[in-house]
């Protein structure tokens, strides 16, 4: 097996990784309405909460890092139009990938206490950040590249 079919095994492995997370949130015994009192904060499920997202956006950074990035050399941070390689994938990927972490993080901030709103923002600056990470990978990469457009 080449280098980049391990590659490629490695990513389907994160992206089913990814579905069964989905599939766990989904499964989540409480819907939001029949949760208590949103007003009191309980600090050890927000704690837990931010240790495991935490855990899984550094340990996802890192994993894709590893797979992704660490044989390719690095350069000037840069940008490229990558419209006619990947087909919109790519841009389609981080959207999706967003959406999902947004949606994830803000049940699991809801389960801890945190008033919608609040969730809601703190989780999409949070699925923001993740996906900014990886676009800063992609920009000092030689082989990649930030998207222009």
């Amino acid at each position: 097996m080449g280098g980049t079919s391990i590659k490629y095994l490695h990513f389907l492995k994160f992206i089913f990784f990814c579905i069964f997370l989905t599939i766990l949130n989904t499964l989540e015994g409480q819907s939001i309405d029949e949760k208590k009192d949103s007003s009191q904060i309980n600090s050890a499920r927000l704690q837990a909460a931010i240790i495991v997202n935490g855990t899984a956006i550094v340990g996802s950074a890192y994993y894709l890092y590893q797979s992704w990035h660490s044989t390719v050399p690095f350069q000037k941070f840069h940008f490229i139009n990558d419209n006619h390689h990947w087909n919109q994938m790519d841009k389609f990927g981080h959207a999706f990938s967003s959406y999902y972490m947004t949606n994830i993080f803000r049940s699991e901030l809801e389960w801890a206490g945190v008033g919608r709103k609040k969730a809601s923002i703190y989780a999409s600056l949070t699925a923001w950040v993740s996906i900014t990470t990886i676009d800063v990978m992609d920009g000092f990469s030689s082989r990649w590249g930030i998207f222009s457009r």
